[in-house]
């Protein structure tokens, strides 16, 4: 037996206090390993049985669904879960992150100004909303300006880092770009930094660089959707 088949049996066998945090672990294990509706049937089960943890359930099979790339059964878990839970903070930025990647960026909008209506200084949902605009359309400057309110609240934060770059490449601000590209890699070895610090390098003509950061990246996850587009894209 695997040590992924080992830890199974260990949080299976976990009573007690500690079954809620054994039962989440499992489930979030058979998730990685890809075994998605014995993860479901999971959390669902902890549903039941513990409807104060009905929330906190959703955003675990969420998360599963996403590392997965079903995004439409996360979609529609999500809708399931706010139309119990209306106007959840968690569960409509969960929400929100599945439309980004299904490139439903009218809902991602509402779903974040929603949560900013509730928690205005919420950098997440700040750096969220903003790389959605900066990422997915052509609004730069009115992205960039919520980024950088999420800057100013946790400037280093290696997320906000790698949007703030990716803001001053849209913006045509090779250097800046670069700067915060770097740092956020060196705080937070990532495939999709790697992929956005790689296309600043290109398109600075500094291709052997490039090369070499999408290498890391690909050593990180090979898989990555965005370093995959980024390399057809530009290094097919």
């Amino acid at each position: 037996m695997d040590q992924s088949g080992e830890a199974l049996d260990w949080y299976e066998k976990v009573e007690g206090d500690n079954f809620v945090a054994a039962s989440v672990r499992r489930a979030i294990l058979l998730g990685d390993m890809g075994r998605v509706a014995a993860a479901r049937d999971e959390v669902r089960q902890l549903r039941e049985e513990f409807p104060e943890e009905a929330v906190r359930s959703y955003l675990i099979e969420g998360e599963v669904l996403r590392r997965n790339e079903e995004f439409d059964a996360a979609r529609d878990l999500y809708n399931e879960a706010i139309g119990r839970h209306p106007g959840n903070v968690d569960l409509l930025y969960g929400r929100a992150l599945i439309a980004v990647y299904r490139g439903d960026v009218e809902t991602a909008e509402r779903d974040l100004r929603r949560v900013l209506e509730d928690e205005p200084d919420n950098a997440n949902a700040l750096n969220a909303l903003g790389y959605t605009l900066v990422d997915l359309t052509d609004r730069y400057e009115e992205g960039f300006d919520l980024v950088r309110r999420a800057h100013a609240l946790e400037p280093e934060n290696a997320a906000i880092l790698d949007s703030m770059g990716w803001a001053h490449f849209r913006l045509g601000n090779y250097e800046e770009a670069l700067d915060y590209l770097e740092r956020a890699f060196e705080r937070m070895p990532d495939a999709e930094v790697a992929a956005h610090l790689g296309e600043v390098l290109w398109t600075m003509d500094r291709r052997d660089e490039a090369r070499e950061i999408w290498r890391r990246g690909e050593e990180l996850d090979a898989e990555h959707r965005t370093l995959r587009e980024t390399l057809e894209r530009l290094d097919p």
